[in-house]
Formats: structure tokens, sequence, C-alpha cells
């Protein structure tokens, strides 16, 4: 029997698992201090209190997971509390047995190549769409964890446009920052919800915000160019890099709607992504480095400031197709690099916007089928019924692995 708690972005969920049955399971709210910790503690023992005491714990964390300590190298500001904290012994002192600590979209993708929707699968590559951008590698059945932790996860960071907005990470063009809740207020118009996310999956091992806050100004001026480039009447200073041509460019990249996307009228709101590998809660409070600062956007935007845009009104209705659709090239274009980078035989797709079932997934497969180098297998494209146990079905593998000394399915085969 194994305790499972995953600090989330908003909540902090537990459950009891033995074998495959949930036994018990409760949540709280995360305050986003060191209270958070006794209170997890506190919420555990309410629930063995009704099964009894654990042989294993395991705990996925939000961020970057040191190989062999289990001390989470990279926290967001949440989380902060819980850098370098040895978890493992924690869960010694609290519940008299050690954890087996993991990032939680690591253990998501454990969980379902394990028990869930890809059970048996030894080549995975699991990808969340919330917030921001998670990712998770299985090759021969091992997970991909790196030198120092990060090899996998930072798949919502591979660049996809060259020519577009600095990202929080340090990055440029990330698909997160192009194509992510957090980043459709800049999509929209709507400069006051384009603020990166606190989820450590999604922004994993990134650098400060503040750093890539420094470059707001030339990285701005180079979209403004861009998406204003036919307009005779606006001036502006060009970027040295205005025309610069970005050498991942197809004739159907998610690059080639910059322009139409952000003249899109409307403003974003947060969209709450209720899975249980959720990357949500983006309450940071500074400037991002994906703002727009073009006049144009800005005023167009504000015409119909007396309505907010969530991300399941882009993917409802016909009211804002150009975004949805350049939405779904930019994730087609980020599983396709995890493809070509992995050669997974199951991609699994997850997160709250997959609640649209055959809208989201349907044209990120076919996007990947119609640019997946030749001689590739395309993999199997599979969404999670139940993605909210995805992280616990993970550590329930990874803690009772720990306890036994044995190795998780996947790596016995």
């Amino acid at each position: 029997m194994e305790l499972c708690i995953d600090f989330g972005g908003t909540e902090i969920k537990l459950a009891v698992i033995d074998g495959h049955r949930v036994l018990a399971s409760g949540g709280i709210a995360v305050q986003g201090g060191p209270s958070d910790l006794a209170a997890a503690a506190v919420e555990a023992r309410r629930l063995l209190e009704q099964t009894g005491a654990p042989e294993a714990v395991g705990i996925a964390v939000p961020g970057v997971v040191e190989p062999g300590t289990g001390r989470m190298l990279h926290a967001n500001a949440k989380y902060d509390f819980l850098r370098d904290l040895d978890l493992s012994a924690w869960s010694l002192a609290e519940f008299g047995v050690p954890a087996a600590v993991e990032n939680d979209a690591r253990a998501a993708l454990i969980g379902e190549t394990s028990t869930g929707s890809a059970a048996g699968t030894r080549d995975a590559v699991l990808v969340t769409l919330g917030t921001g951008i998670g990712t998770a590698v299985l090759m021969g059945g091992m997970p991909l964890r790196g030198r120092t932790g990060h090899a996998g996860i930072l798949g919502g960071h591979l660049t996809v446009d060259l020519d577009g907005p600095v990202c929080p990470c340090g990055n440029i063009g990330c698909g997160e920052a192009l194509a992510s809740t957090w980043a459709l207020g800049a999509s929209t118009g709507d400069d006051s919800s384009a603020t990166p996310p606190e989820d450590g999956a999604a922004h994993a091992g990134g650098a400060s915000t503040s750093s890539a806050t420094q470059d707001q100004d030339s990285a701005t001026q180079d979209q403004d160019s861009a998406t204003q480039d036919q307009d005779s009447a606006t001036q502006h200073q060009e970027s040295p890099t205005q025309h610069q041509e970005s050498p991942t460019q197809h004739q159907e990249s998610p690059t080639q709607d910059r322009g139409s996307a952000t003249r899109t009228n409307g403003s974003a709101t947060q969209y709450q992504d209720s899975a249980i590998q959720d990357q949500d809660s983006a309450t940071q409070d500074q400037d991002s480095a994906t703002q727009p600062n073009d006049s144009a956007t800005r005023d167009q935007g504000s015409a119909t400031q007396a309505g907010r845009v969530t991300m399941a009104e882009v993917f409802a209705g016909e009211a804002h197709r150009e975004i949805r659709e350049r939405y779904l090239r930019v994730w087609g274009a980020v599983v396709t690099s995890l493809a070509h980078s992995y050669d997974p035989a199951v991609v699994i797709l997850s997160g709250g916007i997959l609640r649209a079932g055959d809208a989201v997934s349907a044209p990120i497969e076919a996007y990947v089928r119609a640019h997946l180098w030749p001689s590739l297998t395309p993999p199997r494209f599979v969404v999670p019924p139940e993605p909210e146990l995805s992280v616990a079905r993970g550590l329930s593998v990874l803690a009772r692995a720990g306890h036994l000394h044995t190795a998780t399915p996947q790596e016995e085969q």
C-alpha cells in the first residue's frame, strides 16, 4: 500500500493506493509556504487513519528532481521552500517510510505506461497541454532523466519560431510561449493575462523571468515589425533580426499566422486545468517577457475589453478560429520534434484542454503524420480517460519499486 502526494499548482493531491485500487484520496489548497508541508502531513494522516500505515511513499513535485538524491533543484516561487529540501527524509520523519521523489510529468508518464492508457509501452512521450506545456519521455522502458534530471521534461521549451517572443525560461520562440493558456493573452491582445505559470513542470530548469524581461524591448520590436510589416502607416524601429528567416519555417508553420493571431480582438483569462498533472495557477505578479508592446495590437484588443476569452472558448466555436488553428500547429510542431528526437511508439496527450476530445487530439496527430520524417513509424496517439489518476499511479509504481528494491514493470521487461 502506497501513500502518494502530488504537489500541484493550486492543490496538493493525496491518495492511498493498493495495487490498482485507490483506497482513499483527498486534497488541500496550496498556500505557497512551508505551512503546506505541515498541512499535507495532516491530510495524509487523516487518510491513513482509514487505510492503515503505508508500506511506501511517493512524492511528485513540479520541478527538476536531482537523480540519486530526490532533491528539487529548480523551484518556482510558490514552491521555493521545497528547493533542496530532502523530501525523502521528511517522509521518513512524518510517516516512518522514506519517499521516492519524482517530477510530476514524469510520474504521470510512468503511471500511464504502467497501468494506464499506454500500459506495457516501452517507448512513449507524454505531453500535457494546460497553462504551460509539460513533457516526459520513456525510452526502452526507462524514464529519461539525463545527467542532471532535466532530460525529457523541457519539451515545451523547444524552439518553434526563431523570431518569436522571449520566453521566461530564457529561450526564444518556445512552443509554450506561443501556444499555452498563459500565452493566450498575447494572442488575443490582453497584456494583463499574458503571465507565465509558476508550475515547474512547465518551467523546470528555466532562467529567471527578470533576465527574460530585460530583453523585452528588443524581442517585442521583432514581433512588432513582423505583425505590422504590411501597415505602411505605422512607423516603428525595425529589429536587427526582422528579416532573418527561421530555419524551422514551413509553409504550414505556426509562425505564418502570428500576425493574424495577435491581431485577433479580445483578451484572455486563465483556463483551469483539473488533471492531476496540472500546470495551472499563473499568479506571478510580473511583467511577462511575452507581452506584446505594439500599439496596434493593444488598440484592437481594447475594443473588446468587456469580455475575456478562455481556452475553452477558443476551442468551442468559430469565433477564435485563427488562434485555435495556430495553437494546434504549434502543438503539432512540438510533438513532431519530440517524435524526431525520441522515436516513441505512443504519444500520450493530456491536460485540461483535451476535454475537447478529437477537436484537439486529431489535428495534432494529423500534423505529426504530415511532417514526420519519412522512415519513422508514426506513433499511436492516446488520451488518458482518467488523467487525474496519472500521477498517483506513477507514484505508486515508483514507491513500490523503491520499497521492494525492484524495477518498474517496463524496466523488468
